[in-house]
């Protein structure tokens, strides 16, 4: 099992921040958010397979069951808890029963049930299908590869081939495991190899943030986009930022344990969080929902940490 790399908690963190500022609009005018979630998928992907590199066969199955079993654990729990904000945003109450049983097939397999879920269940599938059919490399990151090619015409790109986006029964394949598969393809293959030095990460990082900048340059003076989700150049600056991080000297002495703890739940809760204070509070400024969603997801971080810290609320630790 890999060693902890406080480095990469901090990072988690970091880019929750950030797919928080994409939730409340930020997105636009600050492209280089949209490099979270591919960061997310690319560590949850480089541990995962860190993790079962030295086991057996029969170790490396066990291990992938309980990978499966505590992300469900975390998906349940989440679903329950926001289930009210969920049946409200979604209009479930509009809907016959048929309909809602396979709105929630459909958003536990190819979309979302509570808002943002579809990370959690792209994650589990991607990294399933990476894991299941490995031995064939190049072909899985051939396909890998074609899938974000699509989900990037679909969304950046829409424009240019005057095509409408590309959805599965009503849900963009930007926001389902066709997105994530070549990230959890490249996290598996970095965790195959040596940890690659700092200066490539950095020189990455660079290069990923100029492509990134011209990228986006070029969609808006086109107008080429119809959504904003995928950028060809994040498969560049994505890699190089979990790169740089990874390879950034061990230096943090304390554990950073319940910043990765908070940064779950910030994760799993935060666009509910937004939609509720908007029902509260109103339309507000960016900046403002920013705000108060930030100390809103911090605040709940602490409460449930505390809590399950207590023998009474310790199945508050599936929150995170």
């Amino acid at each position: 099992m890999p060693s902890q790399n406080h480095n990469i908690d901090v990072l988690k963190y970091l880019m929750n921040v950030m797919i928080i500022m994409i939730h409340v609009g930020y997105s636009i005018e600050l492209p280089i958010l949209r490099a979270a979630v591919p960061v997310f998928f690319i560590i949850s992907s480089y541990f995962f397979f860190k993790k079962i590199s030295t086991l057996s066969s029969e170790e490396q199955n066990k291990v992938w069951i309980n990978f499966i079993k505590r992300a469900l654990k975390l998906y349940l729990f989440w679903f329950i808890v926001l289930l009210p904000v969920t049946i409200v945003a979604r209009r479930w109450f509009q809907d016959d029963i048929f309909t809602i049983t396979w709105n929630l097939v459909r958003g536990l397999t190819i979309g979302s049930t509570f808002l943002a879920s579809w990370y959690i269940s792209a994650y589990i599938i991607g990294i399933s299908l990476i894991y299941k059919f490995r031995r064939y490399k190049y072909l899985v990151g051939f396909i890998s590869l074609g899938c974000y090619i699509l989900c990037t015409i679909s969304s950046n790109y829409c424009n240019l081939l005057d095509i409408q986006c590309i959805k599965w029964d009503g849900v963009s394949i930007y926001n389902s495991f066709p997105v994530g598969l070549i990230f959890i393809f490249i996290g598996k293959n970095l965790a195959d190899k040596k940890k690659l030095p700092i200066t490539i990460g950095i020189a990455g990082t660079i290069i990923g943030f100029a492509l990134l900048s011209l990228e986006n340059y070029l969609i808006v003076k086109y107008n080429l986009r119809k959504a904003d989700d995928c950028y060809v150049s994040l498969l560049v600056l994505s890699p190089s930022i979990f790169i740089l991080f990874n390879s950034l000297p061990n230096r943090i002495k304390t554990s950073t344990k319940y910043i990765r703890n908070m940064s779950t739940i910030y994760y799993c809760s935060h666009y509910s969080m937004i939609v509720v204070i908007g029902v509260i509070v109103g339309a507000l400024p960016k900046f403002q929902l920013f705000t108060f969603t930030w100390l809103t997801v911090t605040f709940l971080s602490f409460l449930l940490l505390y809590l399950s810290s207590m023998r009474r609320f310790s199945f508050l630790k599936y929150s995170y």
